[in-house]
């Protein structure tokens, strides 16, 4: 990069303790916080229920009565593990609050060799999606959900990580008619049977028209078609490696190349304000450098406006959040950064006066 721009003065916090905790983030070798900060970040603490599950599963027990205004919050995590718990949990709890019929579609998986009937159980319910090339073994689904594509449909407009809602779904023609099902009954929810021929998101903001209208196909609910896409089944080749198997073994996954949007890892929400709130997972695994771990809390601290759009699994560490940034941060920050950071603002002090600006104050 020949320029390199330093932003100063971001718009996205609306909290000046949070903003203070940040800068003691960044301050080399460290910087103590105020104790009004650190009660406040404390105040965002769930609780004591199920300190390891997502927080929404805990919303019927009346934990905390914050839970009911975060359940179209993001919520994130460092392991997979935690984030596919709350995927499922965040559509089964948001299909039931919009009256919708909550859609199970389980992944095709065609191991290139043979594997037992338990290895293959434990590949399809892996829930590290990381590792299955953006595929989950079983995706939940129902109209009105808030997702994220994961393939790219007109680039550089439509691509990986755009916002999207679901606005039909198309089963297979083989698929048993799914009103009158027990499940529907009992849980709000349907297994389907057979991979859906597609399903219909609308992209946000968008007005073009993709799709015509087709005989005898599904097409979604009203006549407007305005940025509604049909995103069909797609293959994608990974590795499994099961327990006791010697070696991996190569697999083909057929899914629709959708996930919900709120629920990801914390290199998901990197970038993002989380509107309208954020819920941090404080847990991290064992033997995890110190590095990663400052990074982690910085990307969770970052995301919401304020600490009250904050909730907490756990509490982050004090003397980490004290500690400044790592120094290997800091070292590489210098010598990427540094010098161009001060070329670029006498670059752009000379390109004002060329074109008769005013000089910049500060």
């Amino acid at each position: 990069m020949e320029y390199v721009l330093d932003f100063v003065n971001m718009q996205r916090f609306q909290d000046p303790l949070l903003v203070h905790i940040l800068e003691a983030m960044r301050t080399p070798s460290g910087q103590k916080i105020s104790e009004e900060a650190w009660q406040a970040l404390k105040a965002t603490a769930i609780g004591s229920h199920g300190a390891s599950q997502p927080v929404l599963l805990n919303e019927a027990r009346g934990a905390d009565p914050r839970l009911k205004e975060a359940r179209g919050w993001y919520e994130c995590a460092y392991e997979w593990r935690i984030v596919s718990y709350a995927m499922h949990a965040h559509a089964r709890l948001n299909a039931k609050a919009a009256g919708k019929i909550l859609f199970y579609v389980p992944a095709i998986d065609a191991p290139a060799a043979r594997i037992s009937k338990e290895a293959f159980g434990e590949m399809h319910a892996l829930p590290n999606i990381g590792t299955s090339a953006k595929f989950p073994g079983i995706l939940p689904v129902f109209v009105g959900m808030e997702m994220i594509l994961t393939e790219s449909y007109l680039p550089p407009r439509i691509v990986r990580g755009t916002p999207v809602e679901v606005v039909d779904i198309e089963v297979h023609p083989k698929e048993p008619p799914v009103q009158g099902r027990a499940s529907i009954a009992s849980h709000g929810c349907v297994l389907l049977h057979y991979m859906p021929r597609c399903i219909y998101v609308r992209v946000r903001g968008c007005t073009d028209v993709f799709l015509g209208p087709a005989a005898g196909a599904a097409q979604p609910g009203g006549s407007d078609l305005q940025g509604v896409l049909a995103v069909q089944p797609t293959a994608r080749q990974w590795m499994f490696k099961g327990k006791g198997m010697q070696g991996a073994v190569s697999v083909s996954r057929t899914q629709c190349p959708l996930l919900p949007q709120k629920q990801c890892t914390l290199h998901g929400v990197q970038g993002k304000t989380a509107d309208p709130g954020f819920i941090a997972h404080w847990k991290f695994p064992k033997g995890l450098k110190r590095e990663s771990i400052w990074l982690a809390y910085y990307v969770s601290l970052s995301r919401p406006r304020s600490l009250s759009r904050l909730l907490s699994h756990g509490m982050p560490d004090r003397s980490i959040i004290e500690g400044g940034p790592p120094e290997s941060i800091t070292n590489a920050f210098e010598e990427l950064f540094t010098e161009k950071i001060a070329a670029t603002k006498l670059a752009c002090a000379q390109a004002r006066a060329e074109m008769g600006w005013p000089a910049r104050q500060g």
